[in-house]
């Protein structure tokens, strides 16, 4: 293609955008709400698999060393745990502290009292993993270790919590690609009907000698301005909405972990250029084509 092609289709399909600025502005709006609510719902989601990942994270895997494992060659341990791969952290309790905390709990001194020249209480050390979905290879691996006198896990726990957000990405995704098909038909309908109020300058571009190719260039171009500018519409808004409305909501429940806007801005951006552009020009792309049979 020619660049004064190009500079052409350019310049017509900006001029195209402001003559019929009522109509494009309605796509905009339009594509941008389908944006914005995509973009809200994949926000949610996000929030729901990491309330759900940090709640997991906080069931902690507990093991017990053997009683022939003194004090030194127990605190040194904890450097052979933090080597394997899938451990995140570990915390040391002695002896002497877990027979504290046992009486602490039991709300009795007398039982510190009466033990604490012949502690009963194993070293132990308090794991959290980094991937849950690997929790089982880690528990077997660490009953395997010869220091290791008993792992106290809920390996149940863990997979129903894995069950559970593994349903709620497999909602998220269903939902998100039903909504992106909506936002489809409704913006196909809005550049169909923009398209329909200007058939007859499709019909008197053709009669005196413009290629469909050509015809097709400005308003794909149209196309790919309304979907940008979309875009950067929706994510102004996903951005006011999610950090100043939803989060400060989310705040206030204890239990809600949420993602950080400021991790996932570039994301969106990019995304929603992307989504915004292809939107834009493959719609207008095949609604132009049956205007084209004149």
């Amino acid at each position: 293609m020619k660049k004064g092609n190009i500079r052409y289709f350019l310049k017509e399909g900006a001029a195209n955008f402001r003559l019929h600025r009522i109509m494009t502005t309605a796509a905009v709006m339009m594509l941008a709400a389908c944006f914005l609510v995509i973009g809200t719902f994949v926000m949610i989601v996000a929030d729901i698999n990491k309330t759900i990942d940090d709640v997991g994270m906080q069931n902690e895997i507990v093991i017990f060393l053997q009683d022939y494992v003194d004090d030194i060659s127990a605190e040194d341990f904890g450097y052979t745990l933090m080597d394997m791969e899938n451990i995140a952290s570990v915390k040391f309790v002695s002896r002497d502290e877990g027979l504290k905390d046992f009486s602490e709990n039991l709300g009795s001194e007398e039982i510190y009292n009466s033990y604490v020249d012949d502690n009963p209480i194993r070293h132990s050390y308090h794991i959290i993993v980094r991937d849950l979905n690997a929790v089982e290879d880690t528990v077997e691996e660490l009953r395997a270790m010869p220091q290791i006198a008993r792992v106290r896990a809920s390996i149940e726990t863990v997979n129903t919590f894995l069950k559970f957000r593994n349903v709620t990405m497999f909602i998220g995704i269903a939902l998100v690609v039903i909504l992106a098909l909506i936002a489809a038909v409704i913006v196909s309908n809005t550049i169909r009907l923009t398209t329909f109020a200007r058939r007859e300058e499709i019909a008197i571009m053709k009669m005196v000698g413009a290629t469909n190719r050509f015809i097709r260039g400005s308003f794909l171009v149209e196309g790919g301005i309304i979907g940008l500018l979309s875009a950067l519409v929706a994510y102004a808004l996903l951005f006011v909405l999610y950090q100043f409305l939803l989060v400060p909501e989310m705040s206030l429940i204890t239990l809600i972990s949420y993602v950080s806007f400021g991790s996932v801005w570039h994301l969106f951006l990019i995304g929603y250029l992307v989504a915004g552009m292809l939107y834009g020009l493959v719609i207008s792309f095949f609604t132009i084509k049956k205007f084209l049979r004149v």
